[in-house]
């Protein structure tokens, strides 16, 4: 009855076998039986020295990346991610896109389960996707641009990495002395993992206008008042996640947002709450439209209208500079 489909069948045999040659020297810290299928998978009599099967399409790739992008929001994060473990060996690994969105589904898991090797496992995906520049271009037309993506997000799972040191780094200042003309304190130190500026949306995948800035930290640091005033909003904003809103006494109003609680030193953040400078109002987390762990921090003027957070505490508008 299936004579006639032998062929076929031994070919799908050898395309499972290669995938599974390839995975055995990666993920490690995640499936660290990986390494021991080594020598078991060698004695196959089928070894194909390149996968044998055909390349995703581009059409049917971006299609599977849109499923995951889907079930993400329903939670499913361990599915989206072998779901593009898959697509990974489906493109020959030849797919920048992937590697890309696969370093972002880990980063995900990191936020969520607070696990290091997470966040590991994003920082090797994304190296894979930036080291297809001037690659597979003809299978996949749009490698190059998906390097300059990544090359973008590198800096945010860097700072994502150094968050779950324990140790503190020399190299990020702790100084709570005011800065700037106005005297601001800075809220939170870390590293600036997002500029204020137009950029392409790492969720949405389209440009627009960032309006704050965004600064790494590990999850659960505290955030603080930057000057004396009144909290004027504590509360779920769309995209923002849990976000508190202080309008400062000489007129500016600073916006916190994806933060983790409204828990303050002096209890709990919640509009008509009168404030000083260098109190704790919350904690840094990524609830919202977030992809790491960092605070947003926006600036409004006293006219209502929003400014580059950048000049306002003395620290350089740009990506990977240390506040």
């Amino acid at each position: 009855e299936f004579s006639d489909q032998a062929e076929s069948y031994i070919k799908e045999a050898e395309i499972e076998l290669f995938e599974a040659r390839s995975m055995t020297d990666k993920y490690l810290e995640e499936y660290p039986d990986n390494k021991r299928w080594t020598d078991t998978l060698s004695r196959s009599d089928h070894k194909p020295t390149s996968n044998p099967g055909l390349s995703t399409s581009e059409s049917d790739q971006n299609e599977i990346i849109d499923q995951v992008l889907n079930a993400n929001k329903k939670y499913y994060y361990t599915k989206g991610k072998k779901r593009l473990i898959q697509l990974v060996a489906d493109t020959n690994q030849q797919s920048s896109k992937v590697f890309f969105y696969l370093a972002k589904q880990y980063m995900l898991l990191a936020n969520n389960y607070k696990k290091r090797h997470y966040a590991q496992s994003a920082s090797e995906a994304l190296k894979s996707s930036i080291d297809l520049k001037d690659k597979h271009i003809d299978p996949y037309t749009e490698n190059n641009l998906w390097v300059t993506q990544a090359l973008e997000y590198k800096a945010q799972i860097e700072a994502a990495l150094k968050s779950y040191d324990t140790s503190t780094s020399s190299t990020v200042s702790t100084d709570t002395r005011p800065t700037g003309e106005l005297g601001f304190v800075i809220p939170v130190h870390g590293t600036v993992t997002s500029t204020y500026g137009y950029r392409i949306h790492p969720i949405h995948r389209t440009k627009r206008m960032h309006n704050g800035l965004d600064i790494g930290a590990r999850r659960g640091t505290p955030t603080k008042a930057m000057a004396n005033g009144k909290i004027v909003r504590a509360s779920w904003g769309n995209g923002y996640g849990k976000t508190i809103d202080i309008q400062y006494d000489n007129g500016y109003k600073s916006r916190f947002a994806h933060l983790k609680d409204y828990s303050g030193a002096n209890g709990t953040s919640k509009p008509g709450k009168r404030i000083i400078k260098g109190e704790v109002v919350g904690h840094v987390n990524s609830t919202g439209g977030s992809t790491g762990d960092h605070l947003h921090l926006e600036i409004f003027k006293s006219n209502g209208s929003r400014t580059n957070p950048g000049p306002i505490i003395n620290r350089q508008n740009k990506r990977g500079a240390r506040i």
